[in-house]
């Protein structure tokens, strides 16, 4: 699934791809509120759904890291890439 944001279209512009980015960020962020407020959820089924949503967090940031896309930046990606804006966990 986070490879999907990683291998965006060429023909979309290098903002566009940031705005993508930090939109699959700031959902997957959202959507963990939401399944930790959410009441009718038990509580097995939040830790599944959050966890689920964690483990997609961590393989985009994991992929942002080798590629050099991201705030967080691997030292063999220091000279490649762009940064995804304000991504505050």
């Amino acid at each position: 699934m986070t490879k999907l944001y990683h291998n965006l279209s060429d023909q979309i512009t290098r903002d566009e791809i940031i705005l993508i980015q930090d939109d699959f960020c700031n959902q997957c962020i959202h959507q963990m509120k939401i399944a930790a407020d959410n009441k009718l959820m038990s509580d097995e089924d939040k830790k599944l759904f959050i966890k689920t949503l964690l483990a997609m967090l961590k393989s985009f940031l994991y992929d942002s890291e080798r590629t050099g896309v991201g705030k967080l930046r691997y030292h063999a990606a220091l000279d490649r890439g762009y940064f995804i804006e304000k991504l505050v966990l």
